[in-house]
């Protein structure tokens, strides 16, 4: 009540207010992500433009901060430099301030009229704890199962036997099997399966932090091989966010 008013007294010419805003991008590194926009990052000065790795996630945030007389004239500082980057490097941003993957890929599916089903292994159930932490999930979200074992994988999946012991539970024919078999399940338009070797030790003989990613619909299965070289706990996160990602 004090302090603000006086520093206000102290200010040279006309007071102005300072707004952020963060556009947030997977799946491209920090470096790869500045490339294009090096130009913005080293020269803008209202707003200016700073790069951030967002911890395990693996997120790269841009942050624009703007500063103006009024919040209005702010927002359409930081609106023309958005579509400037978005311009560039639109395709690898996926949502603005709070948004989450997981509510950008909710909000989609939504506005399909799509269902989701989700069968995990690796992730543990993380990859539904990510889905259901959005309110308002189950209007997409069906359902989803942790299949960790092989027994498992059989007997909620049908995922063949054959198939186990042939590729092991680490590969892409088993994540293609799961993700149909959620899909199947479920009755779902869509359906996410993981499965990999998270560590420290692998199970399968497959290298640490190998990740296979199955990505079911009526008219076809993906499926995408990735490798986190990282510990357990953020080989998780990877994989999670990769899932959603695809």
């Amino acid at each position: 009540e004090s302090i603000v008013p006086a520093l206000l007294e102290k200010l040279e010419g006309e007071r102005q207010i300072i707004v952020s805003r963060v556009l947030r991008s997977y799946g491209i590194g920090e470096s790869a992500l500045a490339e294009p926009i090096e130009d913005i990052l080293t020269t803008a000065q209202n707003p200016t433009v700073a790069p951030l790795l967002f911890g395990k996630t693996a997120e790269v945030h841009l942050r624009l901060t703007a500063k103006a007389p009024g919040e209005g004239e702010a927002q359409n500082l930081l609106d023309n430099c958005e579509a400037e980057i978005r311009a560039r490097v639109g395709e690898h941003i996926f949502g603005v301030d709070d948004e989450t993957l997981a509510a950008v890929v909710l909000r989609e599916l939504q506005k399909q009229n799509a269902t989701l089903a989700v069968a995990e292994s690796v992730t543990g159930g993380l990859l539904s704890t990510h889905i259901t932490d959005v309110a308002g999930a189950s209007a997409s979200l069906i359902g989803s199962v942790v299949t960790y074992s092989d027994a498992a994988k059989n007997e909620v999946l049908n995922v063949p036997p054959e198939l186990l012991d042939q590729h092991t539970a680490v590969s892409a024919e088993v994540a293609k099997a799961m993700a149909e078999g959620a899909r199947e399940l479920f009755n779902s338009d869509f359906a996410l399966a993981t499965t990999g070797e998270a560590g420290p030790t692998s199970n399968s003989g497959a290298p640490v932090g190998t990740v296979f990613i199955a990505l079911a619909s009526e008219s076809s299965t993906q499926v995408v091989q990735h490798e986190f070289m990282s510990g357990r706990e953020i080989n998780r996160v990877r994989a999670t966010m990769t899932a959603l990602d695809m």
